[in-house]
């Protein structure tokens, strides 16, 4: 190291001095000079003692087009650094993507007009899991443009290289859980290349880009590159009403009275009779039962604010067609709700009917002891369930917003 500071000193001293313009040969390999930089025609002079140029890094620069459900087409763009190899280290607004898509291009900057050879893997996932069976290969392959950009080829199975990836939400719709978060990510598992003068590079297991996405029932809540939160619907505006199984009422059953009695014998040829009571006991019922009860039929009717009929239907309602910013009202059975109102924003609102219900019941009595003899003898009352376990419905219930009587 000493060395070579000597002989860039005793150089640059050499340059300066020289007042002649034209002090320095070209150098062999053509390589073309500055006599207004110093340092410049020292590398030029000194190709195998000094590595010319000032990159430090190479930059991975990931640019991601997102077509959603209209159309609409936007552009996001990340850098990231890819480190230069050494011997000593020291170590989701309101737009609609379910039938959008991502398209990834992926480009590496370096120095203008150098050549960059190498190799590496990608790969695509939702949360953890990757979209493909297996990773994807990808290669740098390419002299650098004016600003330095090469592309990075992603390599198909079949061998055909492109310079773009595409995602589509529809095809991977289901693979979003529901009521979590859960990150679309392209991440470099490994890119290792080489640049034209002796300098490598790496990088190894690094998300180049990530958006999260967090699924509900009815939307879909996506935080884009900024970190802001948007809600997002499946299409527009819309209302869903749905039938559903609910559980029954409790049903108490078992022994609810035992009363004991006393029969008493008379001489005149009666025979026996009941006369007075020994025991009377009440008891409550110990055993509780429900069962399913079945999702009720439902005619639905949907009214606009001036009560004109939008909609109606038997069984499930799903209307995507609301005008968004108005008012309307639904009318189920003879349950009627209150004003929903609608934003400027997608929305959807949903809504569950039910029906209440009982299990079906019957009373018992037996007796204990013969009442034709002379003695003591048991009455036991109580209620049990039905033969046939059935269950009889009973109020419809909905929990939209009604109409205070």
């Amino acid at each position: 190291a000493e060395k070579c500071d000597e002989q860039i000193d005793s150089l640059i001293q050499q340059i300066l001095a020289d007042s002649e313009p034209n002090i320095d040969p070209p150098p062999p390999n053509g390589t073309e000079t500055s006599i207004d930089d110093a340092f410049t025609q020292i590398c030029d002079q000194n190709p195998d003692l000094i590595v010319c140029g000032d990159s430090r890094s190479l930059e991975l620069i990931t640019s991601v087009l997102k077509t959603d459900s209209a159309g609409v087409q936007t552009t996001v763009e990340t850098t990231t650094g890819i480190p230069q190899l050494s011997f000593f280290v020291e170590d989701i607004s309101n737009i609609d993507y379910q039938n959008g898509q991502l398209q990834f291009e992926v480009q590496v900057k370096g120095d203008p007009n150098l050549s960059y050879l190498g190799t590496g893997k990608v790969d695509l996932l939702i949360g953890d899991q990757s979209v493909f069976t297996e990773p994807v290969n990808v290669k740098v392959d390419g002299i650098a443009d004016e600003q330095g950009l090469v592309d990075l080829l992603f390599i198909s199975p079949s061998g055909i290289p492109s310079s773009l990836i595409l995602f589509d939400f529809a095809d991977n719709f289901d693979s979003f859980p529901d009521e979590s978060i859960t990150p679309v990510r392209l991440n470099v598992i490994e890119l290792n290349i080489a640049g034209e003068r002796d300098q490598d590079f790496a990088l190894l297991d690094q998300d180049v880009f990530t958006m999260d996405i967090a699924r509900e029932e009815i939307q879909l809540l996506i935080t884009d590159e900024q970190g802001i939160v948007t809600r997002v619907y499946p299409s527009d505006s819309r209302i869903i009403i749905t039938p559903r199984t609910s559980v029954s009422d409790p049903a108490l059953t078992g022994v609810t009275r035992i009363t004991v009695y006393d029969s008493i014998f008379y001489g005149n040829g009666l025979g026996c009779s009941s006369f007075r009571i020994i025991s009377d006991r009440s008891f409550t019922p110990s055993t509780q039962t429900t069962g399913t009860v079945p999702a009720p039929t439902i005619t639905s009717t949907v009214l606009d604010e001036e009560g004109n009929i939008v909609t109606s239907g038997s069984g499930r309602l799903d209307y995507p067609t609301l005008t968004r910013n108005q008012n309307y009202t639904v009318k189920v059975n003879q349950l009627t709700s209150s004003q929903l109102d609608y934003g400027k924003s997608q929305e959807t609102k949903s809504y569950v009917c039910t029906q209440s219900g009982k299990p079906n019941t019957t009373s018992f009595s037996y007796i204990s002891g013969s009442t034709k003899n002379c003695g003591y003898y048991t009455v036991t009352s109580g209620i049990s369930l039905s033969g046939t376990f059935t269950i009889t419905p009973n109020s419809l219930q909905c929990n939209f917003p009604q109409v205070t009587p």
